[in-house]
């Protein structure tokens, strides 16, 4: 995926190969992909199938970004989700681990009381991919909904924040449904709960660290005008 991504962004600075754009000069972006990964992520039980479809409604935020013309912000954002992603999957490995190879948020709930560090580090991870202002995934997100915005393309933007608004909705139910609540295993489930051993633990609060921070590595600025870039980034 990251050599697709880097290959196209490469590519897309080609003249016969540039990024496919509409009858209106616009970007297609794989505009319904984000929307309708973020729906199917809505009605998922398995906790890793949450975190598989909003990938995948992710990678529309990418290819949004190519279609907008910001090749930077759609790399950045690359960057941003493998740091809150590669949290969130470690994290539900924490999750299947101490429910013994369980992944049906259904059987979870109240998670908390038992993996205190993992809870921690899930819900930075998560704010962080829900774009919260200050963090790594609200620097790149926004970046990419203002091009397609400020370059007149509002249906592209709309469907764009709609997916964020989606991302929000079912990244928060994962969280409530695994950690929150009463337990919904079996005593079997329940006797053998526990925190993950450090080796687990130690790169889930790295991940976290860079899920909050990784947004100071580039500031997005407004007017690409004073920049004489084309993306509005400054380094």
């Amino acid at each position: 995926m990251v050599n697709g991504r880097r290959v196209h962004d490469r590519t897309s600075e080609l003249p016969l190969l540039d990024v496919p754009h509409g009858p209106d000069g616009g970007g297609h972006g794989r505009r319904p992909d984000r929307v309708r990964a973020a729906t199917i992520g809505v009605a998922q039980n398995d906790i890793k199938k949450v975190l598989a479809y909003s990938t995948v409604s992710q990678l529309g935020y990418m290819f949004l970004a190519m279609g907008s013309s910001a090749y930077a912000a759609g790399i950045f954002h690359l960057t941003t989700h493998a740091f809150f992603k590669g949290c969130l999957f470690l994290g539900a490995g924490s999750v299947i681990h101490a429910m013994h190879h369980e992944q049906d948020m259904r059987k979870m709930g109240g998670l908390v009381r038992y993996l205190p560090y993992t809870y921690i580090t899930f819900v930075i991870s998560t704010i962080g991919h829900r774009g919260n202002p200050a963090d790594a995934g609200f620097f790149s997100k926004d970046e990419i909904l203002w091009k397609a915005y400020s370059s007149g393309h509002l249906f592209l933007w709309a469907l764009g924040l709609a997916g964020a608004l989606l991302t929000a909705f079912y990244m928060f139910r994962q969280v409530f449904m695994t950690f929150h609540g009463d337990f919904r295993g079996d005593s079997h489930m329940r006797t053998h709960l526990h925190e993950s051993p450090a080796v687990m633990t130690v790169p889930l609060f790295v991940l976290a660290g860079l899920a909050l921070f990784a947004g100071a590595l580039v500031f997005p600025r407004r007017s690409a005008a004073q920049t004489g870039s084309s993306n509005g980034w400054r380094r």
